[in-house]
């Protein structure tokens, strides 16, 4: 128990809660809070978790080193791929979809006629 309060640990306990709170400072001033929209805002900041977590502990080691033209092709595919998957989940999960619908509506409706 000793160990997990050291410094590394309350650092990595520390950005792990300002990872989860992260979303919420992003909410709009009308937006509702409810699960699915708390998930929707955590999936970028996982992403690049994921991608920097990859990074520090399989390619740094493995590549860098060694070969550093495969090293920054690799990242950029990495984020490139985190990317397009993101920008596919945002496409289709359902209330960012909904959103767009109505924001779409709203634009193409024609203006009331003046009076």
């Amino acid at each position: 128990m000793h160990r997990f309060f050291s410094q590394h640990g309350v650092i990595i306990l520390g950005c792990f809660i300002l990872l989860l709170v992260l979303p919420l400072t992003f909410l709009g001033p009308r937006e509702e809070l409810s699960w699915h929209n708390y998930i929707f805002k955590c999936l970028t900041p996982l992403a690049m978790v994921f991608v920097f977590c990859l990074n520090y502990y399989w390619l740094i080691p493995r590549v860098f080193s060694v070969r550093k033209h495969v090293f920054f092709t690799a990242n950029a595919a990495m984020i490139i791929t985190c990317a397009l998957l993101l920008a596919a989940t945002h496409r289709t999960w359902p209330e960012q979809s909904q959103k767009r619908k109505k924001a779409k509506t709203e634009m193409t409706t024609p203006p009331p006629p003046p009076t």
